[in-house]
């Protein structure tokens, strides 16, 4: 069975933890209340750089976990900033 306001539209919404990213995720989630959508907030994160004149090596492939779960975090964290833990539509990270 297809999620009722999926089909009504999603809103996708870029999130860096900036001011004017706050401001676009409380639009989006206005948005969504009127539209009865649903908003999708995004980041997107690369892995630091560990190489060069040392010769350091990649990550472990236990860091990209470590590295992923600190981008969840602070994208949640950003998302609760700008429309509080219980927003009027609902929002997926």
């Amino acid at each position: 069975m297809v999620d009722q306001r999926e089909e009504t539209g999603r809103i996708v919404v870029g999130v860096d933890g900036s001011d004017s990213s706050k401001q676009a995720v409380r639009w989006a989630v206005r948005q969504a209340e009127v539209t009865g959508g649903v908003v999708e907030a995004v980041t997107a994160w690369e892995f630091p750089q560990f190489h060069g004149a040392l010769g350091w090596l990649p990550p472990s492939s236990s860091d990209e976990g470590a590295l992923k779960a600190r981008a969840r975090q602070e994208l949640t964290r950003t998302v609760e900033e700008a429309v509080g833990p219980q927003p009027p539509a609902e929002v997926r990270a």
